[in-house]
């Protein structure tokens, strides 16, 4: 262990205790093992705790210390932080908005005689969460790849807005019926590039559990939803072709034959990404925390032992 030799000179207040002399003036020379382990500020540091306990070595008061987070657990500031946290919370509102209001409330009149589809006001929300992600720069490429292919499926589904109030109006029409079924194609896809996103999130501040929960998610997404919609879909697209019939009546007529726990099976992923979305914004808000405490404790304990200065 490396070890160098330290000089002090200085004038004795009153009270003023010192191991090497009780004169008023007084020279010293210590030998400090491991000092050169200690950075300068925190080496005089550890001399006045010295001074005032009376012996304390290296290792003990390096321990004392608060032990500073690492910058390596994440690349990403507190601000980008709080950024995330923030998108991922409208993300979070944006999912269930979306989905509710184009089942339940379709369309709903909102100037004069101008009719707006209202699940476009979740939709709004998610974009408002995504334009935050938007500002965090030191994201990776692969976000940023996920990020601008969430916001075209969102402008998707504004460009497919109308064609819900005209298949309202026309519900035998497969041209609509077919944009239908493409706008909620482009719902899917946008549950799965929020999962990924979360993932890409894990990453960043190297939490591999979150990273796993997130994968998951996307396989959820895509054999719960995706792949059995899509063979439903195209079922009754080749029932059109087959019978000749709409394919309106051939996808009531593939709706009637599922039971009813296929139905809660094709909602479950709808509800793990609300909960990864949930846990990006909680995971954000606890580095966040972290940073928090470190600042506002940083010298707490170490100045329990700088009382009073040479």
């Amino acid at each position: 262990m490396n070890s160098f030799n330290i000089r002090i000179e200085g004038t004795l207040r009153p009270g003023m205790r010192t191991h090497a002399s009780s004169h008023t003036q007084f020279r010293a020379g210590l030998r400090v093992r491991g000092a050169s382990a200690l950075p300068p500020t925190r080496l005089l540091a550890f001399l006045n705790a010295e001074r005032h306990t009376g012996s304390m070595s290296v290792e003990t008061y390096k321990t004392s210390l608060p032990e500073k987070p690492s910058t390596e657990d994440t690349d990403l500031h507190p601000e980008q932080l709080l950024r995330i946290a923030k998108g991922f919370s409208r993300v979070f509102w944006g999912i269930p908005i979306t989905i509710l209001l184009f089942i339940e409330i379709p369309d709903t009149q909102f100037i004069h005689q101008i009719r707006l589809p209202t699940y476009v006001l979740g939709v709004i929300l998610m974009y408002s969460g995504f334009s935050l992600f938007k500002r965090v720069k030191s994201a990776s490429a692969r976000w940023r790849s996920l990020l601008r292919f969430g916001v075209s499926m969102l402008f998707l589904q504004v460009y497919f807005a109308p064609f819900v109030y005209w298949w309202r109006n026309n519900s035998f029409s497969d041209y609509h019926l077919y944009n239908i079924l493409m706008l909620i194609g482009c719902m899917m896809i946008l549950l799965i590039v929020i999962n990924r996103m979360t993932g890409e999130l894990g990453d960043q501040v190297k939490d591999r559990v979150f990273r796993i929960e997130s994968n998951l998610c996307v396989i959820a997404v895509i054999l719960l939803m995706v792949l059995p919609f899509a063979a439903i879909a195209g079922y009754s697209i080749l029932g059109t072709f087959r019978f000749g019939t709409s394919l309106h009546m051939e996808l009531v007529h593939t709706h009637r034959g599922l039971a009813n726990w296929i139905h809660a099976l094709f909602l479950m992923p709808i509800t793990f990404t609300m909960i990864v979305s949930w846990k990006a914004k909680e995971l954000c808000l606890e580095k966040l925390k972290i940073l928090a405490v470190f600042s506002s404790e940083k010298w707490k304990r170490m100045d329990g032992h700088t009382g009073s200065s040479y």
